[in-house]
């Protein structure tokens, strides 16, 4: 059984080769992670890659850069929010966020929409369905106002790729745009 259905990985590769803002949600071990390190081997550029822990598959020019929690005194803490402001005065092509979860929404989706085109995030989601709402909650975490959250995610998301599982196998469930309109996709 295919990862893609007709047409998917057209429209995908598309959004890839457009410079699309593209996030990858699903639940987990719908195989997030891993198309994330497919599309970014498929693109030959300057990619800044930011992740908890490393997960994603890289080769240069891609970059990597992983949060650190406080050492034994309390001190030396790199949170994923730093990170992509630090990928941001490295002159990236692409910057690509391994899993949004909290506060590096809002500093994701700033870069997203102050032109670094081509970023791509993961985030956990069951369905299209929910993902307005996951949003609208990170956005909360971030400290973002619903409107501002709504605002920045219309002008700056340009699809949401949905994973999840069907009769056993990872499968691309949906590709839509995120309209955040009462919490909605198109």
């Amino acid at each position: 059984v295919g990862f893609f259905e007709e047409g998917q990985e057209q429209h995908l590769k598309h959004l890839l080769d457009s410079r699309a803002n593209l996030l990858i949600s699903g639940p987990t071990s719908s195989g997030k992670t891993t198309l994330l390190s497919a599309l970014i081997a498929e693109v030959a550029e300057r990619v800044i890659c930011i992740e908890q822990m490393p997960e994603l598959c890289l080769v240069a020019p891609a970059i990597s850069l992983f949060e650190r929690a406080n050492n034994q005194e309390g001190v030396g803490k790199i949170s994923s929010d730093q990170l992509v402001i630090e990928a941001l005065r490295m002159r990236p092509d692409r910057i690509v966020v391994g899993e949004v979860r909290g506060t590096e929404l809002a500093v994701m989706l700033q870069a997203m929409n102050n032109g670094h085109s081509g970023s791509m995030a993961t985030l956990h989601s069951r369905s299209l369905a929910e993902v307005p709402n996951r949003l609208l909650m990170l956005g909360r975490l971030a400290g973002l106002e619903r409107e501002l959250t709504e605002q920045l995610i219309n002008g700056s998301v340009d699809a949401v790729v949905q994973l999840g599982r069907r009769n056993g196998h990872r499968k691309v469930i949906g590709i839509a745009k995120p309209v955040m309109v009462n919490a909605a996709l198109e």
